[in-house]
């Protein structure tokens, strides 16, 4: 029997899981790749203060091939090192989105401030999204554990930065094929936040710390697009309460452009200069190499039908987001539709995405304080989503008889969609703790992937019949949310060893 039948068979049973130091010196000979600027307990922090820090390399892969996945030890850095570098791709992810995304909360005024644009093909920007997403999703994550966590970072600030280049040309204001042309790259810089978001949490963090770190640099994301909301929201305080002209909105806007390629800039910097350096990747062989490239399309599609517990968290994740985020986007719409103020939607987008920040914070602090509690504390988040969603569908039926009812309709918008999304954190690494036989960030990518696809349907659906917006979204909300926890109660819990 081949050394390489002894290495498979003693690692077919352990489910994907990172290999210990125990296993490895049982199963193979060759010499362990150890970082000593690691420490693997957390009170040897001090140890490092007088050494480089460098980052555990991302996850690394057997020789058998790629569809084995067997990982090499990994050692978690101090402590410090650790809170800065969630730090610091925070707010690289946060100046990307409020980069990417600026132009939702700024849709009016840049048609009043560029006359030549027109309203269809501004709508048309958040397309890239999804084209992007599904595209280059994997794609991306395999790059992260080809060429590591800052090759791949410094990559996406550079295409970001370059989207918002464009923006700052001079015909910038008199072409829609540059304002496409810069969504498509702030599209494909901002890919990689979901996948890099797993990597770190998996390379860097030990059990009991993960949620947390998954949960801040999570809610990162989703404070670029609350950063944006927060601009209106300024542009609506009493001085401006005079209707501005196109001149005025015009020169807001370019300092909005600027001011995001500057930070862009300066987070390309950061990254450059303070990210942490990574073990190199000439230590391994170069058949190892090769065999990280993507695997064929025949053992992903297998491999996901075949894997049932990523399956249903995959299944869970799309039900639970996917029908309840195109109605948040179109949340203005729906209140101009029962006569509310035109305010009240822009007030009630932004505290949502702050409610979904601090319940996420809580669910993944409660997570990380009771081990292996994710599953558990998930479908308390998604039970009681569905809950306030069932309070928010009722009052939605009655609410065109009895406008008293709008104050219990914003309560329950409030509660019912930041509830289900705190749970989109823990998913995240119950996807990781279930990803065999893929890295964690492919499962992750994968679970992603399956949450945009089901809701471009839905957007096409409701573009074929518009009506189904406002008389039965909401309805399909709760529906999908009940059966997204059906599926997460149907996964079957295992143990975590990543």
């Amino acid at each position: 029997m081949t050394a390489l039948h002894i290495i498979k068979g003693a690692f077919e049973g352990m489910n994907g899981t990172r290999l210990s130091i125990e296993n490895y010196r049982a199963v193979t000979d060759r010499p362990m790749e150890v970082d000593l600027s690691f420490s693997d307990d957390g009170g040897d922090d001090e140890k490092n203060d007088d050494q480089m820090y460098r980052v555990p390399s991302t996850p690394r892969y057997s020789e058998s091939s790629f569809k084995q996945f067997i990982k090499h030890p990994t050692y978690v850095p101090g402590r410090e090192d650790r809170v800065f570098v969630v730090i610091l791709v925070s707010l690289t992810f946060l100046v990307q989105m409020f980069s990417r995304d600026i132009w939702v909360p700024l849709f009016g005024p840049a048609l009043t401030a560029f006359p030549a644009w027109s309203q269809t093909s501004l709508a048309l920007i958040p397309f890239w999204n999804t084209f992007t997403g599904v595209l280059l999703m994997i794609p991306a994550s395999i790059g992260i554990n080809k060429y590591g966590m800052k090759t791949s970072l410094l990559c996406s600030c550079a295409v970001t930065t370059c989207g918002t280049a464009i923006r700052c040309l001079p015909f910038f204001e008199e072409s829609m094929f540059a304002v496409h042309a810069s969504a498509v790259f702030l599209s494909i810089g901002s890919i990689i936040a979901k996948p890099l978001t797993v990597t770190i949490s998996t390379c860097c963090f030990r059990i009991g710390e993960r949620n947390m770190a998954t949960g801040i640099l999570t809610i990162a994301t989703m404070m670029g697009s609350a950063a944006g909301l927060l601009v209106t929201i300024e542009l609506r305080e009493p001085s401006f309460f005079v209707p501005m002209t196109n001149v005025q909105w015009k020169i807001i806007i370019e300092y909005i452009m600027y001011g995001c390629f500057t930070a862009n800039i300066i987070c390309t910097l950061l990254v450059m200069v303070f990210f942490p350096q990574e073990s190199s990747s000439s230590e391994l062989s170069y058949s190892v190499n090769r065999q990280q490239l993507l695997p064929s399309k025949s053992f992903m599609t297998n491999a996901s039908f075949d894997n049932v517990g990523l399956l249903y968290i995959a299944l869970s994740y799309a039900l639970s987001n996917a029908f309840s985020w195109p109605w948040y986007q179109m949340i203005d719409v729906t209140y101009s539709s029962m006569d509310f103020p035109q305010s009240i939607g822009v007030d009630c987008r932004f505290w949502m995405i702050v409610h979904t920040c601090s319940l996420t914070l809580s669910a993944c602090w409660f997570a990380d304080q009771f081990t292996g509690s994710n599953k558990l504390i998930g479908l308390t988040c998604l039970l009681l989503g569905s809950v306030c969603t069932l309070w928010f569908v009722s009052v939605m039926r009655r609410i065109r008889r009895n406008l008293d009812l709008m104050m219990h309709l914003i309560v329950a918008v409030l509660f019912a969609f930041p509830l289900s999304w705190s749970a989109n954190s823990l998913l995240y690494e119950l996807a990781a703790d279930h990803a065999h036989p893929f890295p964690e960030n492919v499962a992750v990518s994968l679970v992603e992937s399956l949450r945009i696809i089901l809701e471009s349907c839905l957007y096409v659906l409701l573009a074929i019949f518009p009506e189904l917006h406002i008389d039965w979204l909401h309805v399909f909300t709760l529906v999908a949310g009940l059966m997204g926890f059906i599926f997460l109660l149907l996964l079957k819990e295992i143990p975590c060893n990543r």
